[in-house]
């Protein structure tokens, strides 16, 4: 990823952290302090003036089991999520739940949402584009002095070809539908996170993929902002045989989000 300058991976970070929550689940009879453990990746959308948490289903279908929980960007507090999701599972696999004005303005934060003109109609960068993947993968969830600690990750990766190793993994990623995406240290990058070590890839389903478009755009012979960047994607698989994160495409539940 040599070939992006320093001031990329800070402006893009930057622009996507305060989207993103982390997603948490706390059932019945949990007594440790704190409680709770991490579920997924959840990001705020806003459609027609209401403010939504979108996630993957498989993520959002832990609520029947307990509590699922939310920290918005900036805030140290961790609110619940008092709602049902509506759902299109798998392949799919896509959740979003409002959040009343009174949870949104409940604790000072930094919080954004984006906004439903950030979503591409279709998945269609240019070949070699860079992809950008945040979110708050579980191996890196520790709890300590009665608060947990996620350290949520940015990652850069390319789309790659269909492994036919998937196949092996349940859910099965569908070739031609699903995005497969490399997420190994010689092909990923870890751009924001404490040590630049790429985490397991668990706790990521949830997380927009991003189309930077930062080859399109400086291509073109244009001058690149983090605003160009668009959803693209969601996340909502990691195969560690095959090395991939897998996300489906915008373009599948652009319908489900009423877009």
């Amino acid at each position: 990823m040599s070939s992006l300058p320093q001031n990329f991976v800070k402006a893009m970070g930057d622009f996507v952290d305060p989207f993103v929550t982390a997603i948490a689940l706390i059932k019945p009879g949990d007594t440790r302090n704190p409680p709770g453990d991490h579920e997924g990746t959840g990001n705020f959308v806003t459609i027609d003036n209401r403010i939504y948490i979108v996630t993957c289903e498989h993520v959002a279908r832990s609520q029947s089991s307990g509590m699922l929980g939310w920290t918005p960007f900036g805030s140290n507090a961790g609110l619940s999520i008092p709602e049902s999701f509506q759902s299109d599972p798998y392949p799919v696999d896509i959740a979003a739940t409002r959040l009343s004005s009174n949870s949104w303005t409940l604790v000072p934060h930094r919080a954004q949402c984006a906004t439903t003109e950030m979503f591409a109609n279709t998945h269609s960068p240019v070949e070699g584009e860079f992809l950008y993947v945040f979110g708050f993968p579980g191996s890196e969830a520790t709890a300590g002095f009665g608060q947990h600690l996620i350290r949520g990750i940015g990652v850069i990766t390319h789309e790659g070809p269909y492994d036919p190793v998937l196949l092996k993994e349940s859910p099965v990623p569908k070739e031609g539908i699903h995005l497969c995406l490399p997420y190994l240290p010689e092909v990923a990058e870890v751009v924001a996170g404490d040590n630049g070590v790429l985490p397991l890839g668990d706790g990521l389903s949830g997380s927009f993929l991003w189309n930077t478009r930062y080859k399109e755009v400086t291509d073109a012979g244009g001058a690149w902002s983090p605003t160009d960047a668009q959803i693209t994607g969601l996340v909502w698989g990691h195969s560690q045989k095959a090395g991939m994160l897998i996300a489906s495409r915008v373009e599948d539940f652009r319908q489900f989000l009423g877009i």
